[in-house]
């Protein structure tokens, strides 16, 4: 037995809106989701930004809904913390390349999407108290 799953998406230049459509049979095995840095992806997880709740729809394909928390990753929590923004998008964006192995030379394009939509984070966090 087979599902289809229907994802509603953008092509990579953000412009033209695409529907994919999944055959997943039914004995695959799911794992269940896995807390993972929101800026890096990396799997250990240091500290949550709490944040207010935010859709970033700027027509790239990292379309983001913000549900109110971001966790962080010890090595971004630090550039975060510091104030790096542009470092922590250059991490963000070569991580982003390299998980779905995009060509090297999209790193510049990716890291400009990272920096706006860390620009919209920053705009939407709530300071510690």
């Amino acid at each position: 037995m087979a599902v289809a799953v229907l994802s509603a998406g953008c092509d990579f230049a953000g412009i033209v809106p695409i529907l994919v459509c999944m055959r997943i049979d039914a004995d695959m095995a799911f794992a269940p989701p896995v807390e993972v840095c929101d800026f890096c992806t990396q799997a250990v997880l240091c500290k949550a930004y709490a944040c207010h709740p935010f859709v970033y729809l700027k027509g790239t394909p990292m379309e983001h809904w913000s549900s109110g928390h971001w966790a962080a990753c010890e090595a971004c929590a630090l550039l975060i913390d510091a104030g790096k923004w542009g470092a922590l998008a250059e991490r963000a964006a070569r991580a982003f390349v390299r998980e779905h192995r995009l060509p090297q030379s999209e790193v510049t394009l990716v890291r400009q999407q990272m920096n706006n939509l860390h620009t919209a984070f920053r705009q939407y966090m709530i300071p510690e108290a």
